[in-house]
């Protein structure tokens, strides 16, 4: 990971990372790990999809629903429903499809 004021120079002969400002302390977005970040990627030392997962298991023991199907909204919400889905023992499906055009 990228730490605060660091820069990453990338040349022909490979790559360094300096100190292009001074390092600040480390500030979350809560919506970083849950909405912005992709699914693949590190935050804190953790992947995301984990994390993401994680909540989703942590939501269904807070807030149980008597349900006949988890069904996510596409996409970030998606790693969650089946965490959700894997922790209540209720059915996980795709229910709602992402235009890409």
């Amino acid at each position: 990971e990228i730490q605060p004021g660091e820069v990453v120079r990338i040349d022909a002969n490979g790559y360094d990372i300096v100190q292009g400002a001074p390092p600040q302390p480390l500030a979350f977005c809560t919506f970083e790990q849950i909405y912005f970040a992709r699914p693949d990627s590190l935050l804190n030392g953790k992947l995301v999809h984990q994390t993401r997962q994680k909540l989703g298991k942590q939501l269904a023991k807070e807030s149980p629903a008597h349900a006949d199907i988890v069904v996510p909204v596409p996409d970030s919400g998606t790693p969650h429903a089946i965490g959700y889905a894997q922790k209540s023992g209720i059915p996980y499906s795709e229910g709602l499809i992402k235009s890409r055009y």
